[in-house]
């Protein structure tokens, strides 16, 4: 789901019962929801390994 939090889109009754603190960092995979955005990093690296993501001292390098 895509949403416009600067219309009001993350205090839709749907979108609250995903993240009842209507944030916009909310990810679902199924019935799976994560809802805050380090949570949400450390599951796609676990799930979706490759490409991998950037660590801090590669973009440091940079």
């Amino acid at each position: 789901m895509r949403l416009d939090p600067t219309k009001g889109q993350s205090k839709t009754p749907e979108y609250l019962a995903l993240n009842p603190r209507g944030k916009v960092q909310t990810l679902t995979n199924g019935e799976f929801v994560v809802r805050e955005s380090i949570a949400i990093m450390a599951y796609l690296e676990r799930e979706m390994p490759d490409p991998a993501l950037r660590r801090c001292s590669q973009r440091r390098s940079r």
